[in-house]
């Protein structure tokens, strides 16, 4: 049953936002970056984007809107709405769209099965945009009342901007969000999580990559996803664990063996689990599940590689859980 409050926020803010953007003239990103922060900040008269002729009628638009009446996964949801209408509207690029939850959920449960995380440990977005895969995995270990320190990376500062004021409305600003390439941040400031997840961008890295990179291309440009791989292990704790959305083909495709070669040498590959094809537009934007550990993080246990079937086909479906469950108590960890 479709929960009704969900449309309706979703309708009555996206109006706002339209109206915002209209009235100030700028792109429907940055209108609904404002009417968030205005939301969030609970104090209409406070906020000097809304002083004029037309911030009076925001202030009556906004005033209907009843914030703190939804409960969390409400809340996520009408934002996730708003930030995939408006991405549409705005043509934002493949690496800036939304994680959908869907996969976000599968990724959060295998994370939740086998990181064996207790409350107060880090989990780390190295690349969290607008911060959805991030609210989805922390959301299923709020569902097993583990909570975990939220930490996030990335350069781009409108998708920064999104991720702040969600976690503004969705956790009273308790995200330890920052604006850097993970790549660039300094060794004395890198930070060591018991989690390490990214939905990692596809594509080539835009910036001279230093010469400690293994995954460095001798020749032409350097694959981003491969470097943030390798950065990754720098990031994660002794006893950690990663998850990463990457291409299907990621093993076999262009450069595979140099990937193979750095994930015998320098990390446990522990499970390799593509997502259903039904879940994508075309095979060239079919996903799996990277998950790796620390080369000398124990248990060893063995590497689960599949398909998951689709949803389509239930039985298929339970039995493949099944199997992870089995690979589960050969590899959790604590």
């Amino acid at each position: 049953m479709i929960n009704s409050k969900i449309p309706a926020y979703f309708d009555s803010i996206f109006a706002v936002v339209e109206y915002y953007r209209t009235t100030y003239k700028v792109s429907l990103t940055a209108a609904l970056v404002a009417v968030l922060e205005y939301l969030a900040d609970g104090q209409p008269k406070d906020n000097p984007l809304f002083q004029d002729t037309q911030g009076q009628t925001l202030s009556d638009k906004m005033g209907q809107i009843d914030w703190d009446s939804l409960d969390l996964t409400e809340k996520r949801n009408v934002l996730q709405l708003l930030l995939l209408k408006v991405k549409r509207a705005d043509h934002a690029d493949m690496n800036s769209q939304l994680t959908p939850d869907g996969i976000g959920y599968l990724l959060g449960d295998l994370a939740y099965q086998t990181a064996g995380a207790q409350s107060g440990d880090k989990i780390l977005d190295i690349t969290v945009g607008s911060g959805n895969l991030l609210w989805t995995v922390d959301e299923v270990f709020e569902h097993h009342q583990v909570h975990l320190k939220r930490l996030g990376f990335d350069n781009d500062q409108v998708q920064l901007a999104l991720a702040h004021v969600s976690d503004r409305l969705l956790h009273d600003d308790e995200t330890d969000l920052y604006q850097a390439d993970v790549l660039a941040v300094p060794e004395d400031e890198k930070i060591k999580a018991h989690l390490v997840i990214s939905d990692l961008p596809v594509g080539y890295y835009p910036q001279t990559v230093p010469d400690k990179y293994e995954m460095r291309a001798v020749e032409g440009k350097s694959f981003a996803h491969f470097l943030l791989i390798e950065e990754a292990m720098n990031l994660v704790a002794a006893d950690g664990w990663l998850y990463f959305l990457v291409p299907a083909n990621i093993l076999e495709g262009p450069e595979h063996e140099k990937l193979l070669k750095f994930l015998a040498t320098k990390a446990q590959l522990k499970a390799f689990l593509k997502l259903p094809e039904n879940y994508f537009l075309n095979e060239a934007a079919a996903k799996a599940i990277l998950i790796l550990r620390p080369k000398e993080a124990n248990p060893k246990g063995e590497v689960l590689v599949g398909t998951y079937p689709s949803l389509k086909e239930p039985k298929a479906f339970e039995d493949f859980l099944q199997d992870i469950k089995s690979w589960v108590k050969l590899n959790r960890s604590r």
